[in-house]
């Protein structure tokens, strides 16, 4: 298994013109933040890519990966984008089909992203998931608590997951803090 991840990795950096990476971390933050703005289709697309590259019988570490794992995934693609004040990211882990009573569906939430991107609002924001739990509920999961702090204050998140093609994305969640 580790073979393939280091075959897969050196193969994304390679696809994304990241050989000149200075180091292994830097190297997985750049690919995740591009993985993290494809659609489910390119997704989907680069894994086809990947499993031909690796041979049919080799399996990829999505595939592989339990629910639990590829949430924990979305969330550090969500704490990156924060940390980096990337609004597209964080409108690319949502759902089409999102959903909130007070937000509205993807488009609205989308609106309410690059205001707080450009006013700042995501600035310093860290996460801690270190008590989080899932809940399975029907075809969703929820995860919870994911907390949420910075020098503007405090909000604990829950968010509920779908898996669409194989990417969770968030479907919907509440807040309480606020």
């Amino acid at each position: 298994m580790k073979t393939m991840l280091t075959r897969t990795a050196l193969t994304l950096a390679l696809i994304f013109g990241y050989a000149g990476m200075a180091s292994a971390g830097s190297l997985t933050d750049a690919l995740l933040e591009r993985v993290s703005q494809m659609t489910a289709e390119q997704q989907s697309a680069l894994l086809m890519l990947l499993s031909a590259s690796e041979g049919a019988a080799t399996e990829t570490a999505a595939a592989d990966a339990s629910p639990e794992e590829a949430i924990r995934a979305q969330l550090a693609v969500i704490a990156k984008a924060m940390k980096d004040g990337d609004a597209e990211a964080l409108i690319g882990v949502h759902s089409d089909d999102f959903e909130h009573p007070q937000v509205g569906g993807k488009e609205a939430l989308a609106g309410y992203i690059h205001q707080g991107v450009d006013m700042g609002y995501l600035e310093d924001v860290d996460m801690d998931i270190s008590d989080i739990e899932f809940e399975k509920d029907g075809e969703d999961i929820i995860a919870y608590p994911i907390d949420l702090s910075s020098a503007l204050g405090s909000v604990t998140i829950e968010w509920v997951f779908r898996n669409e093609d194989g990417v969770w994305r968030i479907v919907g969640g509440d807040a309480s803090g606020l």
